[in-house]
């Protein structure tokens, strides 16, 4: 797939690093060497260098202008539910994706992680709660199973293993239809279900509560 696109390995993981924390111009190459260092994909530092710079001629980044910022908030305002794990929206002067950067990026990653359905997750810690999104109720269930079988941290909660707590999966309520809903921020699906998935802290192996 990746030579389809005419995309290396670098480019792959220079848009992956960007779409997750888009950053200032200067720190691509280093945020994505820090991010997939220890991966079997991993590559020399140069060669993200490099990467950034065919992706910016390739149209599949940008440098984002106060009108891209604007129109990146108008669109977060259209879709009542974005998904948290996706939420951060690049500021004026960051590195972004161009919607063809997205469009070319979002190819691979259906075929290389085998993802048929756009789905979203949003972390609810005051709640212990996760709520799952996906375009149709079986895609929902699905991704709803990678967090029902091992423990989960909450992003600021218990990302740690010193703290003494983990949650485990309790119970599922749904999934149900909801109305328009964002996956990320450069797409709005028409319709979707969610699931609530509860969780329950117990003590970690080995520590005191």
């Amino acid at each position: 797939m990746l030579k389809q696109c005419d995309m290396s390995v670098a480019e792959m993981s220079v848009l992956s690093t960007v779409l997750f924390q888009p950053p200032l111009p200067g720190d691509v190459a280093a945020f994505t060497y820090d991010m997939w260092r220890g991966d079997a994909l991993e590559q020399a530092r140069d060669e993200y260098s490099k990467a950034v710079e065919s992706c910016m001629e390739k149209g599949w980044m940008q440098i984002v202008t106060a009108a891209e910022h604007s129109r990146q908030l108008h669109a977060l305002a259209e879709a009542a539910v974005a998904r948290a794990d996706d939420g951060t929206y690049a500021e004026i002067g960051a590195v972004d994706l161009t919607a063809e950067g997205y469009r070319v990026f979002s190819s691979v990653e259906k075929v290389r992680l085998g993802v048929v359905a756009n789905c979203g997750v949003r972390f609810v810690e005051s709640a212990q709660r996760i709520e799952i999104f996906g375009t149709t109720e079986a895609a929902c269930c699905e991704y709803a199973q990678w967090y029902t079988t091992e423990p989960v941290g909450f992003p600021g909660l218990d990302g740690s293993t010193a703290l003494p707590h983990e949650y485990v999966f309790d119970h599922m309520d749904g999934p149900v239809p909801i109305g328009r809903w964002r996956p990320n921020r450069f797409e709005i699906v028409a319709n979707g279900y969610m699931a609530r998935l509860h969780f329950k802290a117990r003590p970690r192996a080995g520590m005191n509560p």
